[in-house]
């Protein structure tokens, strides 16, 4: 406790295990919460490890909507969301996934439909975008997968046989 506030970061959330795979970690008093110092660290470290990697760093935002994603896409171009972040090889779609205030309908719209290819590619942690939305967004996942069905629905036989 710094100043009557208290620090607490939980051990199970997504931010903690990427800090902890970037080999940055949260020291915990006495009273299991993160000191102060060590959350301005991670803080500092999260702010900064995606710089290469923008719309990645934008699909954790918390303020995160359509209309972001779309803006950097029209700048851009789709095929950033294909982009690879350097530290963990992972998709904007898998970050979007990770993220607790991206809707459901969000993710199975936007960067999904760009790029549906990403829901099954894996990253350096072996994940895809969809274990990520079943850790942390199980209705998005349950979008990602309808999705999936219908655009197999809507591909000509023949496509569908290979």
């Amino acid at each position: 406790m710094l100043g009557g506030h208290i620090y607490y970061a939980p051990k199970t959330n997504p931010i903690f295990s990427i800090a902890q795979l970037g080999g940055v970690e949260y020291e915990y008093d006495e009273e299991d919460c993160a000191t102060a110092a060590s959350s301005d660290h991670v803080n500092d470290w999260l702010i900064h490890h995606m710089d290469q990697s923008p719309l990645t760093k934008l699909c954790y935002s918390a303020d995160i909507n359509g209309a972001r994603i779309n803006d950097f896409l029209d700048k851009y171009g789709t095929e950033s969301a294909s982009q690879l972040d350097a530290n963990h090889e992972m998709t904007p779609l898998d970050m979007l996934c990770m993220n607790p205030f991206a809707s459901a309908d969000l993710i199975a719209a936007d960067l999904f439909h760009v790029n549906m290819e990403a829901a099954f590619r894996q990253d350096n942690q072996f994940n895809t975008a969809l274990d990520y939305a079943r850790r942390y967004n199980l209705p998005a996942m349950l979008k990602m997968i309808e999705a999936l069905c219908m655009n197999s629905l809507s591909l000509p036989l023949s496509a569908r046989e290979h």
